[in-house]
């Protein structure tokens, strides 16, 4: 029995295979093919670069928002702080000059109602007919007088020293 074998058309040699053209062909494709998934590649990394710049872009202006706004307000709490300090001071001085003022009324009041017993005690002296004792009972009464008058001499002091403090203290409070 004979067979016929088909004739290889295109062979020149003993490999078989496609032409060389279409190999040049196909591997022209694949370089095609992969430059344009690289392209796409990088053009989706640059839009990602970009949008992560953006963003980082948008952080920081809040960031610098945010310092910008601790600082003013770390201002005004050391302004705050101080305006408190100044208050309690004045108010510390206010207290202190009233606690003075009501010392003074008292030694004030004290040194009067000595005054007011001398005086009693002179009148009662020159009703009962004793007038050397009123006499002597003159020169302490005129001491108590003065002393009253000094007394109330210092409450005086005493006020405006207190006028001051309260001044003081409406302009600490603003």
């Amino acid at each position: 029995m004979s067979t016929v074998e088909p004739p290889n058309v295109g062979v020149t040699g003993p490999q078989a295979g496609p032409p060389a053209d279409t190999v040049e062909r196909d591997s022209g494709m694949v370089v095609l093919i992969s430059a344009a998934v690289l392209v796409f590649v990088a053009v989706a990394l640059a839009a990602a670069a970009f949008l992560v710049h953006q963003n980082a872009l948008g952080t920081q202006a809040k960031a610098d928002r945010i310092e910008r706004v601790t600082k003013q307000h770390a201002a005004a709490t050391a302004s705050t702080s101080r305006d408190l300090l100044a208050l309690h001071a004045a108010a510390d001085h206010t207290y202190t000059t009233l606690g003075v003022l009501m010392a003074a009324y008292q030694a004030q009041l004290a040194s009067q109602n000595h005054a007011i017993d001398v005086a009693n005690g002179a009148g009662a002296s020159y009703n009962a007919g004793q007038t050397n004792i009123a006499d002597a009972l003159k020169t302490e009464a005129q001491a108590a007088v003065d002393d009253a008058d000094a007394k109330t001499a210092a409450v005086h002091a005493a006020l405006v020293r207190v006028k001051q403090a309260f001044a003081a203290l409406q302009q600490a409070a603003g």
